[in-house]
């Protein structure tokens, strides 16, 4: 192994280790190099090709798969509450962050009523594409032992999720409507 002698980050090869050390955050002479708009372009498409080539192959597939299998299991809180899928807004209610304007409004309705929940879940293990993965509800109340799914869209795999659930309610785009009207009953 070879090591940053700046920083002392390990490296396979002499070629890792020059790259890295020239731009090393601790080498006081450190080069930064600035990218034209057409070399962050090729750069970005020379990545995009690297990563398609990769996916190409089977194994290299089901080694991401089971890397990010594991990284779930070992780090749930990055996967749960904070995670982001798509482009919505967070939002924050009491200290806690919600995912989008329905999740929101559906945290305000269960305060409104006083009904005690979090959004710090524990995945749930279900099966999908012969594969094992882990489901994170959006709301859990502790206090009735359910489960809230917030959902605006259903695909396939997510009746495989909520299978996986027997306490489960899923909240739609009318349930939203009947919230915002004061009308949901909850159960």
């Amino acid at each position: 192994m070879l090591l940053c002698k700046f920083c002392d980050k390990e490296y396979k090869n002499s070629r890792g280790l020059k790259n890295h050390q020239s731009r090393c955050k601790n080498n006081p002479n450190r080069k930064l190099q600035k990218l034209s708009d057409e070399g962050r372009k090729k750069l970005a498409e020379s990545a995009r090709k690297q990563m398609t080539d990769f996916y190409k192959d089977e194994n290299n597939r089901k080694l991401w798969s089971d890397k990010m299998l594991k990284a779930v299991r070992d780090n749930p809180d990055s996967y749960s509450k904070n995670n982001v899928s798509g482009r919505v807004k967070m939002y924050e209610i009491n200290g806690t962050k919600v995912k989008g304007t329905w999740e929101l409004q559906v945290a305000e309705f269960l305060n409104k009523n006083n009904i005690k929940w979090t959004n710090d879940i524990k995945g749930i293990e279900y099966f999908w594409d012969g594969k094992e993965r882990l489901y994170f509800p959006d709301f859990y109340l502790p206090e009735m032992n359910m489960y809230i799914e917030v959902k605006g869209y259903e695909r396939e795999r997510d009746h495989a999720k909520w299978k996986a659930v027997d306490n489960l309610i899923i909240i739609r785009e009318k349930e939203i409507k009947e919230i915002k009207d004061d009308k949901f009953v909850l159960g």
